[in-house]
């Protein structure tokens, strides 16, 4: 049996300068042995098929800037399995676009400098848990999909939710889990949302033995800001805040 430590979506090179440190404190704290992404890794903002912003960086760079916060995450969890996301897939969509058949594109982990043991793929089974990156947003996105597939299910995909439900019938109970995000809210990426009433829930996920579930905010000093300052409450501190 495993335990899982499960990051939102990164969408780098936007992600949350002190995500990796805190996914690390997390993976200390509940002796997690299994890293999964949940998906979105990567933005790709200059492929999207929405319209970008006029600041943003060229393709070219910002997959350079993206590959140095991917590096850091690369050090600091060597073994992952990654979920396709909506954002991962921008290349293959594009070329499919393209008229460009898939053999002609590199694998993600080729793409990305990845090593060898992180992995990419559509969904992702453990201890009887589903991990997928998810299609459905919604504040119960993740509860829906559990019961959708019959199964105990953790996804991403919508930034201003995180938590778990579980929902019980005479014949089994199953949980599902939103883990949130990991992204820079004040970065120009995400300006499409400035005006939301639900604002990106920072946090990530860790499921224990394929049941106990659990979503573990990322608590900022300054929650309207978003800026760069990690609180931990006491419960989640080594020796628990004594």
């Amino acid at each position: 049996m495993a335990r899982v430590l499960i990051a939102g979506d990164t969408h780098s090179p936007f992600m949350h300068p002190k995500y990796p440190e805190f996914l690390e404190r997390i993976r200390d704290e509940y002796h997690t042995d299994t890293f999964v992404h949940i998906g979105d890794e990567v933005d790709l903002h200059g492929m999207s098929f929405h319209t970008s912003e006029t600041d943003a960086p060229g393709v070219a760079a910002e997959c350079d800037m993206a590959q140095k916060q991917l590096n850091d995450l690369f050090k600091r969890f060597p073994t992952a399995k990654v979920c396709l996301g909506n954002h991962s897939r921008l290349p293959e969509r594009r070329a499919k676009e393209s008229k460009i058949p898939r053999r002609w594109l590199r694998e993600y982990g080729e793409a990305w400098q990845a090593p060898k043991e992180w992995k990419w793929d559509n969904r992702w089974i453990i201890d009887g848990v589903l991990y997928t990156h998810g299609t459905s947003a919604g504040k119960m996105a993740h509860l829906q999909l559990a019961k959708d597939e019959r199964m105990c299910a953790v996804q991403g995909h919508t930034h201003a939710f995180g938590g778990v439900n579980y929902t019980a019938s005479n014949h089994d109970l199953v949980f599902g889990m939103n883990v949130g995000c990991g992204i820079d809210c004040s970065a120009m990426a995400f300006r499409y949302g400035r005006d939301f009433r639900n604002r990106p829930t920072l946090g990530c996920g860790v499921v224990i033995d394929g049941f106990e579930a659990m979503f573990i905010p990322m608590i900022l000093k300054n929650k309207r800001l978003r800026k760069p300052q990690i609180v931990v409450p006491k419960k989640y501190r080594r020796g628990g805040g004594k």
